[in-house]
């Protein structure tokens, strides 16, 4: 059985809140502990749900995001399959949570002189990591990206994944952390199968994603023994998160740019749906 823990600020008081959270009594049922721990224990405690604003359900430390990690993906780029994980680091300021807002970036703040941005999402399951490299549970999240600087910086041969060689700086990917560009839905404890999920990203209200994390080419495992081997470390600090990649189906065509869907734009909602939960964000901006 699933188990929904959440993260919540109060913006009346600025308390922040974390449990086990009771949909059907409208209650956070507080946490004693880190939701990343081992076992949750529950204070007995409790914070009515109205009121509350949703934040990403734990304080990570660190954001990493896998690249070309599903086959069609790599199709649609018409991207070689990698013959390793493909992971980047984002910054944990680009996150936020259920039902908070995305903006659209500011024209001064783009890269390589892009005068209009393109706000594209991907649809990903995001592992939430515990203690001694397990993962705890997972949320649903948006990846979101600016598309121009991401065909820049590929048609560029720029580096923007961690490197294949120790000792080379990490990148923090700009067009991935931009402010919001990263939002995350309730973590879900429990027995789960990670590689049987469909699940779809919409734009009001409209199917535009459709995916299967049977497609990845990467398991979760592989890519946090990437991060250990990247970070010359034997466990990655507990309460990381690791966005697992998106499928094919996104908007803009990466060799095609005139066959693209169109950007988000303020005023749109995007929503990231799997079976055991979702995350739903209004676009405004800019940034």
């Amino acid at each position: 059985m699933l188990e929904e823990y959440g993260r919540f600020i109060n913006p009346q008081t600025g308390e922040i809140v974390s449990g086990q959270v009771d949909r059907e009594a409208g209650l956070v049922r507080l946490a004693k502990n880190a939701l990343f721990d081992d076992q949750v224990t529950l204070s007995g405690l409790v914070r009515p749900l109205a009121g509350l604003r949703a934040l990403p359900p734990v304080a990570a430390p660190l954001v990493f995001a896998a690249c070309i990690n599903y086959r069609e993906h790599a199709a649609e780029s018409e991207l070689t399959v990698p013959e390793a994980p493909l992971l980047f680091q984002a910054s944990p300021g680009s996150l936020i949570g259920d039902g908070g807002t995305v903006l659209v970036p500011r024209q001064e703040s783009l890269q390589f002189g892009i005068q209009e941005p393109y706000l594209d999402p991907e649809p990903e399951l995001v592992a939430v990591l515990g203690y001694g490299n397990r993962v705890v549970g997972y949320a649903a999240g948006n990846d979101l990206s600016e598309r121009w600087a991401n065909k820049h910086i590929i048609e560029h041969r720029i580096p923007w994944t961690l490197p294949t060689s120790l000792g080379t700086e990490h990148q923090i990917t700009l067009f991935k952390s931009y402010p919001t560009f990263k939002p995350v839905g309730s973590l879900f404890r429990g027995e789960m199968d990670p590689y049987h999920l469909h699940f779809e990203c919409e734009v009001n209200g409209q199917v535009v994603q459709s995916c299967y994390t049977g497609d990845m080419i990467f398991s979760i495992d592989q890519q946090i023994g990437a991060l250990c081997h990247h970070l010359q470390l034997t466990e990655v600090p507990p309460g990381t998160l690791i966005f697992t990649g998106t499928s094919s189906g996104i908007g803009f065509k990466l060799t095609h740019p005139q066959d693209s869907r169109p950007p988000l734009q303020p005023g749109d909602t995007v929503a990231v749906r799997f079976p055991f939960g979702a995350v739903t964000n209004p676009v405004g901006g800019p940034a």
